[in-house]
Protein backbone atom coordinates (compact mmCIF):
# COMPACT_ATOMS: atom_id res chain seq x y z
CA UNK A 1 0.00 0.00 0.00
CA UNK A 2 0.72 3.43 -0.31
CA UNK A 3 1.28 5.50 2.41
CA UNK A 4 -1.84 7.66 2.80
CA UNK A 5 -3.53 4.46 2.08
CA UNK A 6 -2.02 3.06 5.48
CA UNK A 7 -4.08 5.36 7.25
CA UNK A 8 -7.56 4.52 5.48
CA UNK A 9 -6.71 0.69 5.95
CA UNK A 10 -6.76 1.06 9.81
CA UNK A 11 -9.52 3.17 10.12
CA UNK A 12 -11.84 1.20 8.62
CA UNK A 13 -10.07 -1.90 10.37
CA UNK A 14 -9.36 -3.33 6.84
CA UNK A 15 -6.07 -3.64 8.58
CA UNK A 16 -5.83 -4.74 12.09
CA UNK A 17 -1.88 -3.24 12.23
CA UNK A 18 0.53 -1.61 10.52
CA UNK A 19 4.24 -1.41 10.34
CA UNK A 20 6.10 1.54 8.86
CA UNK A 21 7.88 4.34 9.51
CA UNK A 22 4.88 5.71 11.31
CA UNK A 23 5.08 8.70 13.73
CA UNK A 24 3.00 9.39 16.74
CA UNK A 25 1.36 12.36 16.04
CA UNK A 26 -1.62 14.41 18.42
CA UNK A 27 -3.39 14.63 15.32
CA UNK A 28 -3.18 10.87 14.04
CA UNK A 29 -3.75 9.86 17.58
CA UNK A 30 -7.48 11.23 16.91
CA UNK A 31 -8.32 8.59 14.38
CA UNK A 32 -5.90 6.08 15.35
CA UNK A 33 -4.52 3.69 18.34
CA UNK A 34 -0.64 4.02 18.68
CA UNK A 35 2.06 1.47 20.11
CA UNK A 36 4.22 2.45 22.36
CA UNK A 37 7.55 3.70 20.70
CA UNK A 38 9.98 1.38 19.43
CA UNK A 39 12.53 3.99 17.21
CA UNK A 40 13.38 7.41 17.52
CA UNK A 41 13.25 9.07 14.52
CA UNK A 42 16.46 10.65 12.84
CA UNK A 43 18.12 11.80 9.79
CA UNK A 44 21.58 10.34 8.44
CA UNK A 45 23.98 11.80 6.94
CA UNK A 46 25.59 9.17 4.73
CA UNK A 47 29.27 9.77 3.06
CA UNK A 48 31.69 7.57 1.43
CA UNK A 49 33.66 5.69 3.65
CA UNK A 50 36.66 8.08 3.51
CA UNK A 51 34.83 10.75 4.99
CA UNK A 52 35.90 12.79 7.58
CA UNK A 53 32.44 14.06 8.30
CA UNK A 54 31.11 13.77 12.04
CA UNK A 55 28.29 16.37 12.00
CA UNK A 56 26.28 18.55 10.44
CA UNK A 57 28.95 21.27 10.43
CA UNK A 58 30.51 19.36 7.94
CA UNK A 59 27.92 19.76 5.07
CA UNK A 60 29.79 23.48 4.77
CA UNK A 61 30.71 23.43 0.76
CA UNK A 62 29.34 20.28 0.10
CA UNK A 63 26.85 18.72 -2.48
CA UNK A 64 24.40 17.44 -1.02
CA UNK A 65 21.84 14.52 -1.91
CA UNK A 66 18.13 14.04 -0.53
CA UNK A 67 15.07 12.60 -1.84
CA UNK A 68 12.28 14.64 -3.35
CA UNK A 69 9.96 15.59 -1.45
CA UNK A 70 11.45 14.05 1.92
CA UNK A 71 11.78 15.34 5.72
CA UNK A 72 15.11 15.26 4.95
CA UNK A 73 14.62 17.39 1.82
CA UNK A 74 13.11 20.45 3.64
CA UNK A 75 15.24 19.66 6.91
CA UNK A 76 17.72 20.89 4.25
CA UNK A 77 15.91 23.62 2.91
CA UNK A 78 15.42 24.92 6.45
CA UNK A 79 19.05 24.74 7.44
CA UNK A 80 20.62 25.56 3.97
CA UNK A 81 21.64 29.10 5.53
CA UNK A 82 23.33 28.02 8.80
CA UNK A 83 25.20 25.10 7.62
CA UNK A 84 25.99 26.70 3.59
CA UNK A 85 26.49 23.42 1.45
CA UNK A 86 26.91 24.44 -2.06
CA UNK A 87 24.02 22.86 -3.30
CA UNK A 88 20.81 20.21 -2.77
CA UNK A 89 20.58 17.78 -5.34
CA UNK A 90 16.85 16.07 -5.20
CA UNK A 91 16.35 12.15 -6.27
CA UNK A 92 13.37 10.81 -7.19
CA UNK A 93 14.27 7.39 -4.63
CA UNK A 94 16.76 6.71 -2.87
CA UNK A 95 18.48 4.03 -4.69
CA UNK A 96 19.86 6.56 -7.23
CA UNK A 97 20.77 9.06 -4.01
CA UNK A 98 23.31 6.56 -2.79
CA UNK A 99 24.12 5.17 -6.06
CA UNK A 100 25.36 8.47 -6.61
CA UNK A 101 26.73 9.13 -3.62
CA UNK A 102 28.81 5.86 -4.13
CA UNK A 103 30.01 7.21 -7.04
CA UNK A 104 31.34 10.31 -6.14
CA UNK A 105 28.57 12.49 -7.35
CA UNK A 106 27.28 14.32 -4.55
CA UNK A 107 29.79 14.62 -1.64
CA UNK A 108 26.94 13.50 1.21
CA UNK A 109 23.02 12.24 1.45
CA UNK A 110 19.93 13.24 3.79
CA UNK A 111 17.49 10.69 4.51
CA UNK A 112 15.44 8.95 7.23
CA UNK A 113 17.99 7.02 9.22
CA UNK A 114 16.08 3.28 9.16
CA UNK A 115 16.52 3.26 5.28
CA UNK A 116 19.97 4.53 5.18
CA UNK A 117 21.17 2.40 7.88
CA UNK A 118 19.64 -0.61 6.31
CA UNK A 119 21.06 0.18 2.73
CA UNK A 120 24.54 0.62 4.01
CA UNK A 121 24.43 -2.87 5.15
CA UNK A 122 24.14 -4.23 1.46
CA UNK A 123 25.95 -1.40 0.29
CA UNK A 124 29.94 -1.09 -0.10
CA UNK A 125 32.18 2.23 0.79
CA UNK A 126 29.25 3.81 2.45
CA UNK A 127 28.76 4.97 5.98
CA UNK A 128 26.80 7.30 8.26
CA UNK A 129 28.81 10.25 8.96
CA UNK A 130 26.31 12.00 11.25
CA UNK A 131 22.76 11.12 12.69
CA UNK A 132 20.54 14.12 13.57
CA UNK A 133 17.67 13.32 16.09
CA UNK A 134 14.41 14.58 15.16
CA UNK A 135 11.99 13.57 17.73
CA UNK A 136 9.83 11.71 15.97
CA UNK A 137 8.33 8.07 17.46
CA UNK A 138 7.97 5.57 15.24
CA UNK A 139 4.88 2.79 16.23
CA UNK A 140 2.75 0.33 15.38
CA UNK A 141 -0.50 2.16 14.16
CA UNK A 142 -3.94 0.21 15.04
CA UNK A 143 -7.59 0.85 14.52
CA UNK A 144 -8.60 3.41 16.88
CA UNK A 145 -9.50 1.63 20.08
CA UNK A 146 -7.97 -1.71 19.18
CA UNK A 147 -8.80 -4.74 21.09
CA UNK A 148 -5.57 -6.22 20.20
CA UNK A 149 -3.34 -2.91 21.25
CA UNK A 150 -2.70 -3.97 24.88
CA UNK A 151 -1.85 -7.40 23.75
CA UNK A 152 0.69 -5.72 21.00
CA UNK A 153 2.19 -3.33 23.35
CA UNK A 154 2.68 -6.26 25.80
CA UNK A 155 4.81 -8.18 23.78
CA UNK A 156 6.47 -5.22 22.25
CA UNK A 157 7.67 -4.41 25.95
CA UNK A 158 8.66 -8.12 26.31
CA UNK A 159 10.71 -8.29 22.79
CA UNK A 160 12.26 -5.00 24.39
CA UNK A 161 13.16 -6.56 27.70
CA UNK A 162 14.49 -10.01 26.04
CA UNK A 163 16.95 -8.41 23.89
CA UNK A 164 14.89 -9.60 20.95
CA UNK A 165 13.89 -6.00 19.52
CA UNK A 166 18.23 -4.64 19.95
CA UNK A 167 18.83 -8.24 18.50
CA UNK A 168 16.80 -6.72 15.13
CA UNK A 169 18.13 -3.61 15.14
CA UNK A 170 21.72 -4.74 14.92
CA UNK A 171 20.61 -7.36 12.41
CA UNK A 172 18.98 -4.95 10.34
CA UNK A 173 20.42 -1.67 10.74
CA UNK A 174 24.22 -2.94 11.11
CA UNK A 175 24.40 -1.13 14.77
CA UNK A 176 23.21 -2.08 18.46
CA UNK A 177 20.78 0.63 19.47
CA UNK A 178 22.15 2.87 22.34
CA UNK A 179 20.86 1.68 25.59
CA UNK A 180 18.79 4.19 27.09
CA UNK A 181 16.46 4.40 23.24
CA UNK A 182 13.14 3.94 22.79
CA UNK A 183 14.00 0.53 21.09
CA UNK A 184 15.27 -1.08 24.48
CA UNK A 185 12.83 0.87 26.70
CA UNK A 186 10.02 0.28 27.67
CA UNK A 187 6.98 2.21 27.87
CA UNK A 188 3.30 2.70 27.54
CA UNK A 189 0.67 3.17 25.07
CA UNK A 190 1.22 6.87 23.65
CA UNK A 191 -1.97 9.30 24.51
CA UNK A 192 -0.40 12.32 23.53
CA UNK A 193 2.89 12.76 20.96
CA UNK A 194 5.72 13.62 23.25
Amino acid sequence: MDFKALFVATASRRADIVISSLTVTDERLESQSFTQPYFQGALGIGVRQDSDLTGPEGLKDKTVGTVATSFGEGWLRDNQATLGYAGVKSYDSTANMLTDLQNGRIDAAVNDIVGMRYAFTQMQGLKVGAEVVTGEQFAMMMPKGSEKLEQVNAAISEMKTDGTMAALHEKWLGVAPAPDSFTVTPMPIPTAAR
